[in-house]
């Protein structure tokens, strides 16, 4: 599941060519030959791969290139074939190392879950309040609930409908209104006489935020 997106953030670092397909995997350029070049309609191996279009010759086993096709270019596709073959000669794998895989998202290749989280979402103009969720003096498994509770995951009954359970529409708390994270947590009766006793205790007259991300700048 979800490999179709994972997979347009992946381009094959190819060595010795024998795991990565000529014309279908991203090896060469942004684009795979295939969706680049419409010589792959004409192409004689679609399934080759990269070992299989190249040969050793002459002194020292110089690698060439050797590509085959059903029929020769039409003169109209001389540009095309250049741009192909100038691709190629600037691509000739060193044919020392396995192939491998590069993390299209970062400068150094490796695949790290903060430049894919942002590949997923974008840049997002909600500013995030880091500082009072995982800067805090809490243990981290209380961090982590919060952080779910300010992107509105943890599981309230909004979020269990959407996940197709079906039941009364009603805060567990205080029998009221739909449950939703920010109900739940601010403005229920029991929490909001909670946090009215906590802020109390330290002299704070506190009004409450209508999201749990404002509280937490608050």
């Amino acid at each position: 599941m979800g490999w179709e997106v994972f997979h347009k953030n992946v381009q094959y670092k190819v060595g010795v060519g024998d795991k990565v397909k000529f014309w279908k995997d991203r090896w060469c350029g942004d684009l795979p030959l295939k969706l680049a070049f419409v010589l792959y309609k004409f192409a004689a191996n679609k399934e080759a791969f990269v070992k299989s279009c190249f040969i050793c010759q002459g002194v020292g086993d110089r690698r060439i290139w050797d590509v085959c096709f059903n029929r020769g270019p039409n003169d109209w596709e001389a540009d095309v074939v250049d741009e192909f073959l100038s691709l190629l000669a600037s691509n000739l794998p060193l044919g020392t190392d396995r192939d491998s895989l590069k993390w299209k998202l970062t400068k150094n290749g490796d695949f790290t879950i903060r430049s894919y989280y942002h590949k997923l979402y974008g840049s997002s103009s909600v500013v995030f309040p880091c500082k009072g969720i995982w800067k805090v003096k809490a243990s981290r498994h209380v961090s982590f609930f919060v952080w779910t509770a300010v992107w509105d995951r943890i599981l309230t009954g909004d979020n269990m409908r959407l996940r197709g359970f079906d039941f009364v529409d009603r805060c567990i708390m205080c029998r009221g209104c739909g449950e939703t994270v920010d109900h739940l947590l601010l403005h229920s009766g029991k929490a909001l006489r909670l946090w009215c006793f906590v802020f109390s205790i330290f002299g704070i007259s506190w009004v409450p935020s209508c999201k749990v991300s404002d509280f937490l700048f608050s």
